[in-house]
């Protein structure tokens, strides 16, 4: 059973948490490697678990490997996406789909997004305000979600689903595909898996979420078409172009005189949507809840985040100045080095994903330390948390220091080399992090201030009369879990009230 009884008396010292601690554990058993190998058959397939930023580089700069994504993330992902979708496939494929996609992520594309978010970023605070004024503890996590849902609608579908102020077929289809992936039908629900009723309640819901997407995916096609015939600036014009648009000027460019979408086109399409719809809302939203987070336990952070967004929105603290030079001049968020850093920290502490690739015969990997792994077999998995941690490369490797993004190399805190990759590098690096980082700082921007924004795990752990064991979670009770991307466990119960900085509310 190779090293499953290991995993499971590691796993049974710690709280249900991320399997990202247990693998930084392991590391520390290693400390003059590298990586080391993982074989917890039969859950999953051996793996090569690299820790180490240079052998990590390594591996996603090679000019074949690099680009090479199993093929049991096909599998994986099946549940959300309902087939391969460019996360997943390789090749051709994999190629002809990052060519029609990729421009909506260029600067200039987010940049003309960032009006949109900060019409959703303002339905935000005022939801903000609500709970700061009954004073009442609430989950943070599904209020955020529904945040980056909204935005998301926009980036993928050119659509406001206003799922903050209510509910959109679209996203409740979607949410309830990820609940049946992450929450019902997961290696550790034994019972799910015995459950013959939890197969057909994922096909139903597939066909369900499917035939919305399709819906959508009609509706855009007949006012791109209609815009093309009339050669105007119609309405079907956005200022910026959305995952939809590209896919289907795409296929407007191979097939003009078509009227109505091909079933091929379809099934692609709404793979594409789904996979993005995932890849985005729920790591985004887990980055933005981990800055409250960290701001709130590290006060005089908050206080220099707080001072430099005076220095540039000036000193009214309420959202709306923030907001207005937002949508009017989106460049202005460029201008904020300290919060900047503030959330490459905070990714660097509680980084949303891993990576992982699929390796041949003819690869070996190599550490700092000179040692050598064949990769023959292996699936090589790059534990973002634990190369992030590593004590090795990183100086105070376990503490907040926004600073450490803003000295130069000379000093000890200057980030390693290939050592930051919350987004991944090389060859099939994130192509939204732009937008993500836009994302978060537009959030900050207009909230921060106002508001103070406090966990209350504390009164959970009180209420149930039991207090959790942080000593193998970094020591942090909002520590990360399972279910998609990482995110902070328990939905981050929370309270916040109206900070009474400056000239706020």
């Amino acid at each position: 059973m190779g090293n499953l009884l290991h995993a499971g008396d590691i796993f049974s010292k710690l709280p249900e948490c991320h399997s990202a601690y247990m693998m930084t554990i392991i590391s520390r058993q290693f400390p003059n490697h590298g990586a080391f190998y993982f074989d917890a058959w039969p859950m999953m397939e051996p793996m090569l678990v690299v820790t180490d930023p240079d052998m990590a580089q390594q591996l996603v700069t090679h000019p074949t490997v690099s680009w090479i994504k199993p093929r049991k993330l096909q599998d994986w992902f099946y549940p959300i996406t309902g087939g391969p979708s460019l996360f997943d496939l390789n090749g051709h494929a994999y190629k002809s789909l990052h060519k029609i996609y990729s421009p909506a992520f260029s600067t200039a594309n987010t940049l003309a997004w960032n009006s949109a978010f900060v019409d959703r970023v303002e339905v935000f605070r005022d939801l903000l305000r609500e709970k700061a004024r009954t004073g009442e503890r609430f989950l943070l996590r599904p209020m955020v979600l529904n945040l980056v849902m909204d935005v998301i609608g926009e980036v993928l579908l050119n659509l406001n689903l206003d799922c903050q102020r209510s509910t959109h077929p679209l996203c409740e289809y979607m949410t309830r595909q990820l609940s049946l992936k992450f929450d019902e039908y997961k290696p550790g629900n034994i019972l799910a898996l015995l459950d013959p009723t939890i197969y057909y309640r994922t096909w139903a819901n597939n066909r369900r979420l499917n035939a919305e997407i399709s819906k959508q995916l009609d509706a855009r096609f007949a006012a791109l078409k209609e815009s093309r015939l009339q050669k105007s600036s119609s309405s079907a014009v956005a200022p910026y172009k959305s995952i939809i648009d590209l896919a289907i000027e795409d296929f407007l460019t191979t097939n003009p005189s078509a009227t109505a979408l091909t079933p091929e086109f379809v099934t692609t399409a709404a793979r594409n949507l789904r996979m993005f719809f995932f890849a985005g809302h729920d790591s985004t939203a887990t980055t933005i809840l981990y800055c409250y987070y960290v701001l709130s336990q590290h006060p005089t952070a908050l206080s220099l985040l707080r001072a430099e967004l005076d220095s540039v929105f000036g000193p009214d603290s309420s959202s709306s100045p923030a907001a207005s030079q937002i949508k009017s001049h989106p460049q202005i968020l460029n201008s904020l080095p300290y919060t900047t850093a503030v959330i490459r920290e905070t990714l660097r502490l509680y980084p949303p994903a891993n990576s992982i690739r699929y390796c041949t015969t003819d690869i070996d990997l190599t550490d700092s330390q000179g040692n050598v792994y064949p990769t023959a077999g292996f699936s090589v998995l790059l534990s973002h948390y634990t190369i992030h941690k590593n004590p090795s490369f990183w100086a105070r490797a376990d503490e907040f220091l926004p600073e450490r993004w803003l000295v130069g190399p000379e000093h000890e805190l200057y980030p390693p080399r290939n050592g930051y990759r919350p987004f991944e590098t090389g060859n099939r690096m994130c192509m939204a992090q732009q937008l993500v980082m836009a994302e978060v700082k537009s959030v900050l921007a207009c909230t921060a201030r106002e508001f103070d924004v406090a966990d209350a795990y504390g009164e959970v752990d009180e209420e149930v009369g039991k207090k959790v064991d942080l000593r193998g979670v970094g020591g942090e009770r909002a520590f990360m879990v399972e279910g998609g991307a990482a995110h902070p466990n328990g939905g981050f119960p929370a309270r916040v009230r109206v900070s009474g900085y400056g000239d706020g509310i």
